[in-house]
């Protein structure tokens, strides 16, 4: 769910997608070079940690459905990138990304052209012969904290790498791409970039594009076998910051490692067992994840220090390895162990990772009863009356204090407002279809419970108060144990006063654009009434998605 606005006649604006972050803290490459161009303000703003999500608006003519057609993933993309980080424009190789096409008669849609930066649209381009031309369209829009609304566009501009200037000329602003035997490869020169409707680039762009058929090949699970649940433990240091679910099955030698990618479907390793040892058949692919919109990779690595060109220092890098990948077996426990380092890398030529498994340690899963570890705040967002909500939201260290897994189908919360346990009424949310006042873990209804891409959890609230605590429940091995209490520390965060009782909410009420009233918020504009204690309302206008 995003902020909602007051409703005035001057807010008819449409929300159709919202955006991930670029991840491109995770890059490690030592030939990225700095461009001595300035960073747009807008786009400064829209890259720091406290940015709003990425708003796209139809009403700009910006594609964020998914076309008719014949539809692939299996194209392999590679280019050389510009993109912002540290605050600067950078240039270095990109590898990896999804060439996410749609083909319906002379049409060929291309998901996200710009292949560091998470626009979420596609852009349209006309099939003649063996030729695709893209002609300028706009891919992404955005609202800045001072209300100013910018949408974006592609379109190809004039660059030479290392250059302190560019041109956008009219006359030469499309990007053409030769289309055979499935393949596209960029034959326009300059960059095709990402420009305000001032023609100033953001900084964002990619040139030398080339998207080749992938041969590579998910593994898949072989018939009849069953996978046992296991624990994975690992970080960079100890195997012990970190933990997840994951899953093993054994045939004879042979090993199967899945799930290692979290909500990407289906994705195994093998491994072939000798002695105590078994050793993974690595690189492997994982298979193509349509949130980050890259090929995913395992691959054995190494820590190493390399020069940075960037920084102009040496930087403890991660490496990918052609060394072995073995896991020690102890038959005793079930448990696997290794020394050494795997990655879970985007595109299979440069270190791009989405995780770093290191040292990482599996054992099978045990549902035992534990006193979970208390959650914690991360981010909160004050109730604010223009909007009509705020926000708390919390991260979970996802074991007991004994150090055990907790099963998050078993993993609860509850939400502690002024002292007391807050019920959350279907009255008043609702995607409930009854009242709460101990919530899943795994519940997202990506509205008023939202799981965001860190895994923490964002609870709006429509009250205006500042009193929060939060505690985890865990009911496995059949019993029910509570974390310690954790308060919102209002003062320390710089938060106002608190709300009086007339502030509270009694009631809440949607209604369809023609006044009729709704049993529940519909995809699309609708209005929302908020009755207060006091007896009077609030009205807003709401987007869901």
């Amino acid at each position: 769910m995003r902020r909602f606005q007051l409703l005035t006649a001057s807010l008819f604006f449409s929300v159709a997608g919202l955006a991930q972050l670029p991840v491109v803290d995770n890059r490690h490459s030592a030939t990225a070079q700095r461009m001595p161009l300035p960073v747009p303000a807008a786009m400064q703003e829209l890259l720091t940690p406290s940015a709003p999500a990425v708003k796209q608006s139809t009403a700009d003519g910006i594609i964020t459905t998914q076309p008719q057609g014949e539809s692939s993933t299996r194209l392999y993309g590679s280019s050389t990138a510009y993109y912002l980080q540290y605050g600067y424009i950078i240039s270095d190789k990109s590898d990896g990304f999804i060439g996410r096409t749609v083909v319906n008669g002379d049409k060929l849609y291309l998901y996200q052209p710009f292949s560091l930066f998470p626009s979420a649209s596609w852009i349209e381009g006309t099939i003649v012969g063996d030729t695709v031309t893209f002609k300028p369209q706009p891919v992404f829009n955005h609202t800045s904290s001072q209300g100013v609304n910018t949408t974006y566009y592609m379109r190809r501009i004039s660059y030479t790498e290392g250059g302190s200037s560019y041109t956008a000329p009219d006359d030469s602003a499309d990007v053409k791409f030769l289309y055979r035997d499935g393949s596209l490869r960029m034959v326009t020169d300059g960059v095709m970039a990402m420009v305000d409707d001032k023609k100033q680039w953001t900084g964002f762009g990619d040139t030398n594009v080339e998207y080749s058929l992938l041969t590579d090949e998910t593994l898949t699970l072989p018939d009849g076998l069953t996978p046992q649940r296991y624990t994975l433990y690992y970080s960079l240091t100890d195997s012990t910051d970190e933990v997840m679910m994951m899953d093993v099955a054994r045939q004879g030698d042979t090993y199967y490692f899945g799930h290692i990618v979290p909500d990407m479907g289906d994705n195994w390793i093998r491994g072939t067992r000798k002695g105590d040892a078994v050793t993974l058949d690595l690189p492997q692919y994982l298979g193509p994840d349509t949130l980050y919109n890259y090929h995913f990779y395992a691959f054995p690595g190494t820590m190493a220090m390399e020069y940075f060109n960037l920084f102009d220092m040496w930087v403890p890098t991660p490496k990918l390895s052609t060394s072995p990948f073995v896991l020690s077996v102890d038959d005793a426990t079930g448990q696997m162990a290794s020394d050494s380092l795997l990655i879970l890398n985007m595109g299979k030529q440069q270190v791009f990772y989405l995780s770093l498994l290191n040292k990482p340690i599996i054992r099978p899963f045990a549902d035992k009863a534990g006193k979970p570890n208390p959650p914690f705040f991360t981010k909160y967002d004050p109730y604010q009356e223009r909007y009509g909500n705020g926000y708390v939201q919390f991260a979970f260290n996802l074991t007991t204090e004994d150090g055990d897994y907790m099963d998050p189908d078993k993993l609860f919360y509850s939400l502690y407002v002024d002292g007391e346990v807050y019920e959350f009424k279907k009255s008043m949310y609702k995607n409930l279809t009854e009242n709460l006042t101990e919530v899943p873990y795994t519940f997202n209804d990506s509205y008023d419970f939202d799981i965001q891409d860190d895994g923490s959890r964002r609870v709006y609230f429509y009250e205006k108060t500042d009193q929060f605590a939060v505690q985890a429940i865990y009911k496995g091995g059949g019993e029910r144990m509570v974390s310690d209490l954790v308060t919102l520390d209002a003062v320390a965060m710089n938060i106002g006063a608190p709300a009086s009782q007339t502030q509270r909410v009694a009631s809440a009420a949607y209604y369809d654009l023609s006044g009729r009233c709704l049993s529940a918020p519909t995809e699309g504009f609708c209005i929302k009434v908020l009755t207060m204690a006091d007896g009077t309302s609030r009205i807003y206008k709401v987007f869901r998605q």
